[in-house]
């Protein structure tokens, strides 16, 4: 009687070409407002980095105000919001990016500066509420991650208006610690500075933006933020990790055409870019940028699902990408015979023209099949293969994975590391073996 062994893939976790986004969003300016004399860090920033020269943010004149910018960035469409209402005015019943993450198990947190607590549904010193999307979704996961993680930035005495390193502490204390935490650092962190931080308003200096006034405050502030965010250990260990920096809503000009501030920066950024004019982008573009980069599945079929990614403004690297398969098939009757139960395809891809050689590793990987499923790939008959990417291009090659009747039962967990110079991209996958039978060993085994 034959003895089956069954491999199956369980999941498989896409690469991102940003692994860690920090996105931070500024308030109510357009772009003509951003200049070297009204806020020289932000426009110093732009030219270090990679920024977009027609990044309109709002699609239309019906993306107004704020709040129809912030449900449309997390779901695709303003779900028929026009005002800037609370959430008990506006609950939007609507698939969002807190599902698309939860489903995923991509890690993320909202970050608040001045929020009092956790997914606070009201207006509150520098903190409005029309500025935090995530308590608007009534659907499960929005609320159960709003409660857990949508959080206080920092202090509720975070000043409105942050002028030095000390501020920043107190502004935005979790954000910085979470970042310093690498071991548990979310994938996706979203902060809204308060309302004066933000260019929105402040009282003292008095502004309400479009303002210069304003302005000038808010490129103080990220003066001294984005310098803590980029000496952080994410993005000194991170070559990937980016900060992205951009404005809901231009108010003034017209929506859809009106350009507002659009800057990546950060290791995973590239450097000295800025996109030609013909490359025009709204927050829908963002927002399949983030979708692809986590391989979410886009939302609304002729909004976030018909428009381009943002790729451009990120630096050449490597995507991986499984493609699972099954196949069940018997060992041997004696059980001597080493039996191959699984073929995945693995490809490699060349992201933003990236050229040159790579080497793929599987582990762990010993040729022992009494620890565990022996996993090489086909070209090489090793756990190890070197390909060369021509630019935008990729290559594929088929993994094997072999059991046994003494290769033990239960859940086996295979990473595939990619190495450009040092390790850059992980991606793992789960294999499950069941119904083996210990009686036998096999012959790469050693003798029990």
């Amino acid at each position: 009687m034959l003895s089956v062994g069954t491999i199956s893939i369980a999941r498989a976790t896409p690469t991102p070409f940003s692994r860690h986004i920090v996105f931070i969003i500024m308030e109510n300016n357009p772009l003509s407002g951003i200049t070297s004399t009204t806020a020289s860090y932000m426009h110093s920033l732009a030219s270090t980095y990679a920024n977009s020269t027609n990044y309109v943010g709002p699609v239309s004149s019906s993306w107004s105000p704020s709040l129809p910018n912030y449900i449309g960035l997390t779901s695709g469409s303003t779900q028929g919001i026009t005002n800037d209402n609370g959430p008990s005015s506006n609950p939007v019943r609507a698939v969002n990016i807190i599902d698309k993450f939860d489903i995923a198990g991509i890690p993320f947190k909202f970050y608040m500066e001045n929020m009092p607590s956790n997914c606070y549904t009201s207006d509150s010193g520098g903190y409005y509420v029309h500025h935090n999307p995530i308590p608007y979704y009534t659907d499960t996961n929005a609320t159960s991650a709003c409660s857990t993680l949508d959080l206080p930035a920092g202090s509720t005495t975070c000043p409105l208006g942050a002028t030095s390193f000390s501020d920043i502490t107190t502004c935005d204390s979790t954000l910085i610690n979470d970042l310093n935490t690498t071991s548990s650092t979310p994938s996706f962190m979203w902060l809204t500075p308060n309302h004066c931080n933000d260019m929105h308003d402040c009282s003292s200096p008095s502004c309400s933006s479009p303002s210069s006034t304003c302005v000038g405050v808010g490129d103080t502030y990220l003066s001294y933020l984005i310098p803590s965010i980029l000496t952080t250990k994410t993005f000194e260990q991170d070559p990937l990790a980016t900060v992205i920096i951009n404005f809901d809503e231009p108010s003034s000009g017209t929506y859809g055409t009106t350009a507002v501030y659009f800057t990546v920066a950060g290791p995973g950024a590239k450097l000295h870019y800025a996109s030609p004019p013909s490359n025009k982008y709204t927050h829908l573009n963002l927002l399949k940028t983030w979708e692809s980069n986590w391989g979410l599945g886009c939302m609304v079929a002729a909004n976030d699902c018909s428009v381009s990614t943002m790729t451009e403004f990120f630096i050449p690297s490597v995507g991986l990408s499984v493609s699972l398969s099954t196949i069940y098939q018997p060992f041997s009757p004696d059980g001597s015979i080493l039996t191959m139960t699984n073929r995945t395809i693995l490809t490699v891809t060349s992201i933003n023209s990236f050229a040159g050689p790579v080497t793929v590793t599987i582990s762990p990987y010993d040729g022992n099949p009494l620890g565990g499923p022996v996993a090489q790939f086909t070209s090489s008959g090793t756990n190890q293969e070197n390909f060369t990417l021509t630019s935008n291009g990729h290559v594929s090659d088929t993994i094997a994975v072999y059991s046994c009747r003494a290769t033990p039962a239960g859940t086996h967990v295979l990473t595939v590391t990619l190495t450009i110079g040092a390790p850059a991209t992980l991606t793992t996958f789960t294999d499950i073996v069941s119904g083996t039978y210990y009686k036998y060993t096999c012959p790469l085994a050693p003798s029990p």
